[in-house]
């Protein structure tokens, strides 16, 4: 797949950079609104957005992380690349809608490398796990388990 234009946390928002069409969503970002920051235009927010593995996504243009897992929705829609038949599509990180989108335990934000929420504590340091699988590792312990534990997922 070959990526079209990142994507992620501005952390301006309302008007986007005017260079290009980051939001791919046919205008010019000088003319794509993106209310709340978060790298996706209000017009793709509202309309939805397709992963590379298919999945529609819509998310709130006014709140910059619609599921509250402290990932931005840009963030968690992934980079923009090509699909099979050339369109644009997102990576898809993870779903915006769920804030553990494998049900693991952990949150989405915590498995991609954002620091734990406040007042949790982890003990041992581990490499980012992979939000869209229960067992990133694969050894028959799940992610969230293994953090309880004091294992690296």
């Amino acid at each position: 797949m070959a990526v079209v234009a990142p994507v992620g946390l501005l952390g301006v928002p309302g008007w986007i950079r005017p260079d290009s069409d980051s939001t791919v969503d046919g205008l010019p970002d000088s003319t794509s609104i993106d209310t709340d920051g978060d790298g996706l235009s209000d017009a793709v927010e509202e309309a939805g957005w397709t992963t590379s593995a298919g999945r529609i996504h819509r998310t709130d243009p006014t709140l910059g992380d619609t599921d509250g897992d402290r990932l931005s929705d840009g963030d968690e829609a992934g980079l923009w690349v090509e699909d099979r038949n050339g369109l644009p599509v997102h990576v898809g990180l993870s779903d915006p809608q769920a804030a553990d989108t494998d049900g693991d335990g952990l949150n989405d934000a915590v498995e991609t490398g954002w620091p734990p929420a406040a007042g949790t504590m982890r003990l041992v340091a581990f490499e980012v796990s992979n939000p869209q699988v229960e067992d990133s590792d694969g050894d028959g312990i799940w992610d969230g388990d293994e953090l309880f534990l004091d294992m690296d997922p």
